[in-house]
Parts: structure tokens; C-alpha cells; sequence
């Protein structure tokens, strides 16, 4: 009987000691992350649902425009959510990214208890370690599109921690069989995840130096093979998508897009700072903010007390093998954050899959004392930052005019063609019901020239005269809106015989066809 006892009286405290961080969690949620405004992704990624689910709920369709020439996203996420009611799911989208975090929590908490049984550490490991998981700053960004209603990215960060658990599984006992659980997995990542690919993608050969393990490299090859048998044609247009798409972004609309904004990761610490303060004391705080160094250091702070704690003191334990999945992390960050290979996304956001191995190494590094006040004063600067940006942001980046020219494209353009010059404005056509003509990044583009045709004063969210000329005679939209700030309709009036003026709506004209 005493024994029946105890063994409930560890349950009982086990549940306690994983449920009172994740209390905890969701507080943190509600008032941080309950002002953050859905960008132009969610409607993206509603849209994308939308069509899967008109398309009798298959895998592979186009991303936003109809004359997407190839495959570019990955589908998994969408298919899923596609058998869903739709209207239930633009009101309660909240709703599955709750349930996506407490998947992640929860898988979390089972390779913890891996350290448990392995090392025979007290059961108030579980509460330490939960508790430094969910406080990295960099999870609560404001920045962080897995934050801003439907996004993809928080599912695909769940399926790349499954597969960075198995992966440190499998370097400390070195169980073949973990490979046949890692390459599933995988797959599912590359159907999932963008992000989560290229870390698997990129990251394994080093893991495989790291560790002078060649049977690594086995899993993206297998992965890549799984991939064409499952869906050959439309794998094989993915492929294709993803090769034009980074060689786009790399040659052509990095220097328009993400180098327009931000010219070098590193020249902001010499001169760019500087002058975005001088400009703008606001938006250089923010600037500053969002620069992919300073977001490491206070995004991921506990990354710097493992590498530290180690680097001081080479402790013995075991489970110091496992900074070979870190150093990757921080490889990848490193090459990601130069001109020329930002293409490959936000550096920072490939330090989010080591948080779960950064959290269990702290564990072991650190007391509970230190802990404790350093998840404090963690905890607190994620709620006093995010409610100073948000105050500053006043809960959404779209202007009257744009959200008055959206609400009126709802009442009149579902289920028709729209072209516009607002590249921007495009992006909320799916959300609208709406189809929309926008630039091809799926194809391949000779030169510069060709590439640049379609954008307007070298802005990625204008769309040129040309551009919008081409597009009206090749298919015959609908609907034309011309946003009066990038350039005035009587530029493009002699193009528009077949349309007539609709009204105008702030700084926005619409034509529709007669």
C-alpha cells in the first residue's frame, strides 16, 4: 500500500512540476501575444487551405497567384488543416496554434524524461527545465510569424524538434534503428516546413563531421527519394519551384526586398544604427531590435550560459556531446547572416531548433537558484518589450486606406481575377476569396532585366506599369486597383478600353471589366 502511494505521490508531483510551467506558459501567451495583429500570411496560408480544400483536399497547388509556373511551398500543415471548416478556421486559428505549442510542450517533456530514466535526476528536473523552455524571448518576437494568426512555421518547428530529439537520441547511445525513425520524420519536415528542411538539409553534413558519423547523411538522401515516390510529378515541380525561387532571390530580389531594408547584419554595428536613430529615434530602437545579432543575444540567452558553463568548466557529463547540435545551430547562423546567403532566411530562426537541447544542458550546468533568476529576468523583458512595441505599433501595420479597399474588395471580388500595381495588397486576395496575378518567383528569369521589369522603382511590393500591362493582357482580370501612391491610374488608362471606373476608395481606384 505504501508503495501504490508513493508511486501516485510522483505522479501526482510530476504533473505538477510539467503543468505549473505550462500555466505559466499560457499566461505569458495572453498578454504578450494576444496583441499581436495577423499579417498578409495568415491570408496567405488561409487561402492556400482554401484552394487544397476546393481541390478535393490534395497536396500541391499554388501559393498565391495563378501564374505560378511551379510548386514553391510545402503543403503538409495546409492539407491537414484543410479538412477543418474554413469559417471555423478564420475565427479560431488561435485554436490550433494552442494546440500546436502544447504538441511541442508536450514532446518536449518526453525527451526530458529520457534524461530522467538515463541520469536518475530528481523529479524537479522536469519543472526547471520547462520553465527555461518557455522563456526564451525569441519565441514571443513580435517578429515571429508563428506568432501572427495561421502560419505554418510553429508546426513546422514541432516536427524539426521531433527530429532533433531522435537525432540526440541517437548520438548518445548509437542506435542504428533511430535512423528508421528519423527519416519519416524528415520527410514529413519536407513536406512541412521550409525552415525545417534547410536545417536538416544543411545541417546534417556538419552533424556528420561533427561526429564522424557518415550514416547521417543517409537521412536527406532517403528523404529526397521518399519525397518522389510519394508524389513524383508534383515533387519534381517543387524541386524545380525551390531551385528558381532561392536562385531568384539570391541574384535578383534580395536587393530589393530583404537588403532594401537591412544592407549588412554587421554594418549596422559600425554606421547603420546610427543612422536609423538619427532618422527616427522609434524605429531605429526597433531596427536595432530586429538585427539578427542582437536577437541572438537576447533572444537566446541561455545559449550563451551553456556555451560559457562549458567553455569554464568542461564538465563531464554525457550529455555535453550533444553542443555538436548547438554548434550547428550556430554554424548555420553564421552563414546565413552574410549578403549573399540571407536568401536562405532569418539567420536567427535556426537558433530555435537547438532550445530544446539548450535547455537541458543549462539544466545540468547550472542550480536551480540561478535558474530562477535568470528566467525572471527573461520572463520579464518579453512581457516589457513586447507591450513597448506594441504600444508603439498600435496592434496592426495596415493603413486605413488599406484595410478600407480590403473590406470593399470582400463585397465585390470573390471568386474573381484581381490585378494590382499594391504587390502588397495582393497577398490579402486569398483571404478575400479572391485570385490575384502577381511575379512569378517559380520560374527561371535570364538576366536582371527581365527580373526587374515587373517592379517598380526597385520596390518588391510595386508592381510596374509594364508588369501590370502584361498581366491585363495576358489574362484579363476582373478587377484592376491601382494604389495612387506608387504611381496614378492615367498612366495606364490607355491600356483599360475594356474596363470601367468603379469607385474610389482613399488612395486606391478600382476598374472592373465591362
Amino acid at each position: 500500500m505504501k508503495m501504490i502511494f508513493n508511486i501516485m505521490s510522483d505522479i501526482f508531483q510530476l504533473l505538477l512540476y510539467i503543468a505549473t510551467p505550462y500555466t505559466f506558459y499560457l499566461l505569458i501567451n495572453f498578454f504578450v501575444l494576444k496583441d499581436i495583429a495577423k499579417g498578409s500570411d495568415h491570408s496567405v496560408h488561409l487561402g492556400l487551405i482554401r484552394r487544397i480544400k476546393s481541390n478535393g483536399n490534395k497536396y500541391g497547388t499554388y501559393l498565391t497567384s495563378k501564374n505560378e509556373k511551379n510548386l514553391l511551398y510545402p503543403q503538409l500543415y495546409h492539407l491537414m488543416l484543410s479538412y477543418f471548416d474554413i469559417e471555423w478556421l478564420e475565427k479560431k486559428y488561435s485554436n490550433i496554434n494552442i494546440l500546436i505549442h502544447f504538441l511541442d510542450y508536450l514532446c518536449f517533456n518526453l525527451f526530458a524524461s529520457y534524461f530522467f530514466y538515463m541520469k536518475l535526476v530528481p523529479l524537479e528536473f522536469f519543472f526547471w527545465v520547462n520553465i527555461i523552455y518557455i522563456t526564451f524571448p525569441i519565441s514571443y518576437a513580435v517578429w515571429n510569424a508563428k506568432n501572427g494568426g495561421l502560419s505554418a512555421r510553429a508546426f513546422g518547428l514541432l516536427l524539426t524538434n521531433i527530429y532533433v530529439y531522435l537525432i540526440a537520441i541517437y548520438i548518445i547511445e548509437g542506435e542504428i534503428e533511430l535512423i528508421l525513425l528519423m527519416i519519416p520524420i524528415a520527410t514529413s519536415v519536407l513536406f512541412s516546413s521550409q525552415m525545417g528542411w534547410q536545417f536538416i538539409l544543411l545541417g546534417t553534413p556538419f552533424l556528420s563531421l561533427y561526429y564522424n558519423d557518415p550514416i547521417l547523411l543517409i537521412i536527406p538522401i532517403a528523404c529526397y527519394i521518399l519525397f518522389f515516390m510519394i508524389i513524383p510529378k508534383k515533387a519534381k515541380s517543387f524541386m524545380c519551384g525551390q531551385y528558381y525561387h532561392k536562385k531568384n532571390y539570391a541574384l535578383f530580389l534580395s536587393k530589393i526586398f530583404i537588403l532594401r531594408y537591412r544592407n549588412s547584419v554587421y554594418l549596422d554595428f559600425l554606421s547603420d544604427f546610427y543612422k536609423e536613430l538619427k532618422n527616427n529615434l522609434v524605429r531605429g530602437l526597433y531596427y536595432i531590435y530586429t538585427n539578427p545579432i542582437v536577437v541572438a543575444i537576447y533572444g537566446v540567452p541561455y545559449l550563451w550560459l551553456v556555451l560559457l558553463a562549458y567553455a569554464l568548466n568542461a564538465n563531464d557529463f554525457s550529455e555535453s556531446i550533444l553542443l555538436g547540435i548547438i554548434y550547428t545551430s550556430l554554424l548555420l547562423f553564421i552563414l546565413t547572416s552574410f549578403k549573399n546567403t540571407r536568401f536562405l532566411g532569418e539567420p536567427q530562426r535556426y537558433l530555435e531548433f537547438s532550445i530544446p537541447i539548450i535547455s537541458v544542458l543549462l539544466c545540468f550546468n547550472y542550480n536551480f537558484i540561478a535558474i530562477l533568476i535568470i528566467s525572471l529576468m527573461s520572463s520579464i523583458f518579453i512581457i516589457l518589450s513586447n507591450r513597448i512595441i506594441s504600444l508603439h505599433k498600435g496592434g496592426s501595420d495596415i493603413s486605413k486606406d488599406r484595410i478600407h479597399i480590403i473590406n470593399e474588395l470582400r463585397q465585390i471580388a470573390a471568386e474573381k481575377l484581381v490585378v494590382s500595381n499594391d504587390n502588397d495588397l495582393l497577398k490579402y486576395m486569398p483571404e478575400l476569396k479572391a485570385e490575384c496575378i502577381r511575379p512569378d518567383f517559380t520560374c527561371n528569369y535570364k538576366n536582371k532585366e527581365e527580373f526587374y521589369r515587373f517592379y517598380y522603382d526597385y520596390d518588391v511590393n510595386k508592381i510596374s506599369i509594364s508588369g501590370v500591362l502584361e498581366f491585363i493582357e495576358s489574362y484579363s482580370p476582373d478587377f484592376v486597383v491601382i494604389n495612387k501612391k506608387i504611381y496614378s491610374d492615367c498612366k495606364i488608362k490607355w491600356c483599360l478600353k475594356n474596363y470601367c471606373f468603379n469607385k474610389t476608395v482613399g488612395d486606391f481606384v478600382i476598374y472592373n471589366l465591362r
